[in-house]
């Protein structure tokens, strides 16, 4: 099948290194033994590995399909394909000649947001160099994860379980969640969370009714993305 678009790329930092390395390595060995027909066979050895090198990553070829997005390195592998089906945008991008050995440099990360604040807390420093960026404007990085609680039907001591479940949603658990060091938000009516957090108001969080969550569905995609 003809693609619709095709790009070759050569990765000249792959290219240069090789070659660089084979030419310096060739000339240590030839130097260090000229009559030693090991360092000849070694001397023979180091363009082969060379060609090798380039031969597989020396470029990269996107070809672009009415279905499909098929992606390989020099002369064919290695290689894989993108179904289209599940692509859920596109934008043309230039990305750093790096990227292309696996080292991809972002300007932050999703974390919950306790964990700075709790770090901040103690001695800071393992977040003195960020800060926290709120998405907002109903932006699903926006989510505002709940935790819930309840006491299970075969439990031997319900009575007790209800009291702190009470407890917990009441003015004294929501105290503590708003004194501790735990930095989590206080949601009990009219209870204020820590005067450190943003307020829960001011997120702009999307509108989602947590009971009709598919849990193992919002498990496959975070690991899916890599934030699991």
């Amino acid at each position: 099948m003809t693609p619709l678009y095709e790009h070759r790329q050569v990765a000249w930092p792959t290219v240069i290194a090789s070659l660089t390395s084979a030419l310096l390595l060739a000339v240590g060995i030839a130097v260090a033994g000229r009559n030693s027909r090991v360092h000849l066979g070694l001397l023979a050895l180091v363009p082969a590995i060379s060609v090798v090198v380039l031969a597989f990553f020396g470029s990269m070829t996107v070809r672009v399909f009415s279905d499909r997005v098929r992606i390989h390195f020099g002369i064919g592998a290695p290689w894989f394909t993108i179904d289209l089906r599940e692509a859920r945008g596109y934008a043309v991008v230039r990305n750093p000649w790096f990227y292309g050995w696996g080292i991809h440099l972002i300007p932050g990360g999703v974390i919950y947001h306790y964990y700075y604040f709790g770090d901040q807390a103690k001695t800071g420093e393992n977040s003195k160099n960020v800060a926290l960026h709120y998405f907002r404007n109903g932006d699903p990085g926006a989510f505002v994860s709940i935790s819930g609680a309840g006491v299970l039907a075969s439990s031997k001591h319900q009575a007790q379980a209800q009291a702190f479940v009470k407890w917990v949603s009441g003015k004294g658990g929501q105290e503590v969640l708003r004194d501790g060091d735990s930095f989590e938000y206080a949601v009990g009516i009219g209870a204020d969370s820590n005067p450190k957090l943003a307020p829960l108001a001011k997120l702009q969080a999307p509108k989602v009714e947590p009971s009709k969550l598919n849990n193992r569905k919002v498990t496959d995609l975070m690991t899916e993305a890599g934030l699991l």
